[in-house]
């Protein structure tokens, strides 16, 4: 047993001294705004977008990611607001992080609506938090959230700290293309010296193929970059309007060259199933990925639950949104 565990606080200590320090969420239809902040207001309605995480729940050390995001489209000002409030568990409560994060992207409309330039900024607050109870000589360390493997001096217990980001989204009929960059001001995060967060870039893309009027395959692609590592994110997901079941799967790559993660994620790939049920504004999707590596028999996979709300006024409750609008003329020239 005592071996098991310091096997598994060993491949912790890897993940987070080697992994992306940021978190992501697999089902990115219901984290938009995490994605992206241009995501902001995109559905033209006030919408609820709720993400739970367990990763490597077998694990005595897991991280356990929440991210819930208000969002709403002001027609005043063509834009979009947000409100996000993000946490994340890690190693059974002895390091905490929050973010609270305030986005607004702006909507500009190119031939006759057709297509959309979004624009965004996104500004966060910070506030992570170290048990120094739950410390001991010998114990894990995570370089990547503040812990250091030395100190000199006993660590802070709190660390605040504020930040900026930026995206842009293009949008036009059943495709959209976009960026963002996160992490710009790189701040502190360390509880004892120096460890700059580093910047993160996203590029992504996704394409809806109507099959007909009611059935349609979404297929998203994103690129992801922080520090030494990098990540090529691949995802199929199927829907029909006349069914309220969703299902796809997707696919996740390592593309850095870096000998540890390359060793420990043997394959480079991480495979994830989706399931999904909507019911009209409400639609709640679950999600299970696993790496078939070394990791694969010590974790257990990871788990997400996502849940997403739209709130519609009464007179708009039979209007489609834009997007829909473009699909169903789209849909309707072939």
């Amino acid at each position: 047993m005592k071996k098991r565990v310091l096997y598994s606080l060993s491949l912790l200590f890897f993940f987070a001294q080697l992994h992306s320090q940021d978190a992501e969420f697999n089902n990115v239809n219901h984290s938009l705004v995490f994605l992206n902040p241009s995501f902001s207001g995109s559905n033209g309605y006030l919408r609820n977008q709720t993400d739970y995480r367990n990763q490597w729940p077998s694990l005595p050390g897991t991280f356990v990611f929440f991210n819930t995001c208000f969002d709403g489209y002001i027609k005043p000002l063509h834009g979009g607001i947000s409100f996000s409030a993000f946490s994340n568990n890690i190693a059974r409560g002895l390091i905490k992080q929050n973010k609270f994060s305030l986005a607004y992207a702006q909507y500009f409309s190119l031939r006759d609506s057709s297509l959309k330039i979004i624009p965004s900024v996104q500004l966060t607050y910070g506030l992570n938090t170290l048990d120094k109870n739950e410390l001991s000589f010998g114990g894990p360390s995570y370089p990547s959230y503040g812990l250091p493997t030395t100190w000199t001096s006993l660590p802070a217990g709190q660390v605040h700290y504020w930040d900026l980001s930026a995206g842009i989204v293009f949008k036009a009929w059943t495709s959209y293309f976009g960026a963002a960059l996160f992490n710009i001001l790189e701040p502190n995060i360390s509880f004892a010296g120096v460890y700059k967060t580093p910047m993160r870039g996203v590029i992504h893309a996704s394409h809806n193929e109507w099959i007909n009027r009611h059935a349609k395959i979404n297929v998203f692609l994103s690129y992801t970059m922080q520090g030494t590592n990098s990540w090529l994110n691949l995802r199929v997901l199927n829907s029909n309007y006349n069914n309220p079941f969703m299902w796809g799967m997707g696919y996740k790559a390592y593309l850095g060259n870096d000998p540890k993660v390359v060793d420990i994620f043997k394959g480079r790939n991480n495979v994830s199933f989706y399931l999904g049920l909507r019911q009209k504004a409400f639609t709640v999707n679950y999600s299970f990925d696993f790496q078939p590596s070394k990791l694969s028999g010590n974790t257990a996979g990871s788990h997400e639950l996502s849940i997403s709300i739209s709130l519609k006024r009464k007179d708009d409750a039979q209007r489609l949104s834009w997007q829909e609008k473009m699909e169903r003329n789209c849909l309707e020239r072939k």
